[in-house]
């Protein structure tokens, strides 16, 4: 091999860990939820919570709890599997619009959480932005469900049910980690997902590919005209763009459409 085909191909590596590093999740199946911590009903769908045989917008992915609305336009609902009564629950949202609904005997309150704002969708005047990387914290232990923050508190509204629950607003959102207490300070649920990360895997599969490729590349062009060379070089990397270029959410759609 030349020295200008070394250089092509060990440039082509870094440009693959590169392009791994933000979107090797893409080429990677995600892990399914803990059945054991938690209950997934797909309204709209055949699925109870006796039942969870679908889920297909719920997983783990790329170190965050990933809820997607898909091609039914509706997200799953997410609750605690130990059905004890809730006071607390910190969250992490990393992305998009997250409602957690607190069930009582007269209705639902509600609150919404985005990575930099939440809200009660009662009154828009409401709403608290977070100052800083923590979790919103939304306290149920009182007559009131409060979302707290160093800014204040918003009364949220009553809610004597004592569960919890999760579901997307926007077409996806993700959680990094969920705490959820138990009137006896104890925890209900805990699930870090950020810890489950892998970004030195994601590195390394993305230079696998890009010195794959380059290999491949060389190969196609050597001893044949330029442009049919590099042809063939461009056909090869369709599939690979494809995947990387098209969002998950996407191919979410088009598989149960």
């Amino acid at each position: 091999m030349r020295g200008t085909d070394l250089l092509a191909v060990l440039l082509l590596t870094v440009l693959g860990a590169l392009v791994g590093s933000q979107v090797a999740g893409h080429f990677r199946m995600p892990v399914p939820i803990d059945r054991n911590l938690w209950h997934v009903v797909s309204p709209g769908l055949d699925e109870r919570i006796q039942d969870p045989a679908l889920g297909r917008g719920v997983y783990i992915e790329d170190g965050a709890l990933t809820l997607r609305q898909h091609a039914f336009h509706r997200a799953e609902i997410l609750t605690p599997k130990d059905t004890s009564a809730v006071t607390r629950v910190r969250i992490d949202v990393a992305k998009g619009t997250l409602r957690v609904n607190f069930p009582g005997p007269t209705g639902i309150t509600f609150a919404t959480l985005s990575p930099e704002q939440a809200q009660n969708p009662a009154d828009a005047q409401q709403s608290l932005h977070r100052p800083g990387d923590g979790p919103w914290v939304i306290d149920t232990s009182g007559p009131s469900v409060l979302l707290q923050t160093k800014e204040g508190a918003i009364p949220l509204g009553d809610a004597s049910g004592g569960s919890v629950e999760l579901t997307a607003l926007s077409e996806e959102v993700r959680i990094r980690s969920i705490q959820v207490l138990g009137d006896d300070g104890r925890d209900i649920l805990v699930d870090d997902f950020a810890a489950r990360a892998e970004p030195l895997v994601h590195w390394l599969w993305g230079a696998l590919g890009g010195l794959l490729f380059g290999l491949f590349a060389r190969t196609a062009t050597r001893g044949k005209p330029p442009a049919l060379g590099w042809i063939e070089v461009g056909l090869l990397a369709v599939p690979p763009l494809a995947v990387c270029l098209v969002a998950p959410a996407d191919w979410l759609y088009l598989v149960e459409r």
